[in-house]
């Protein structure tokens, strides 16, 4: 039995943002395995990384 899997993906989103910490919201869906999962995570956890690193630089810039 195939089941049809369908989700709503949402972006990391910064959550706050202090002068010497943020702090990152991430979603993870859960796949039909764990290597999806792990992928899921991985994903979510790079786009959080850019996320942060992004906002660390406008703060430092202006």
């Amino acid at each position: 039995m195939f089941h049809w899997l369908f989700f709503v993906v949402m972006p990391a989103q910064i959550l706050s943002s202090q002068e010497n910490e943020t702090q990152v919201l991430i979603t993870v869906q859960h796949g039909q395995s764990m290597l999806k999962l792990e992928e899921h995570l991985q994903d979510e956890l790079n786009s959080a990384g850019r996320l942060a690193a992004g906002q660390q630089l406008d703060v430092r810039e202006s």
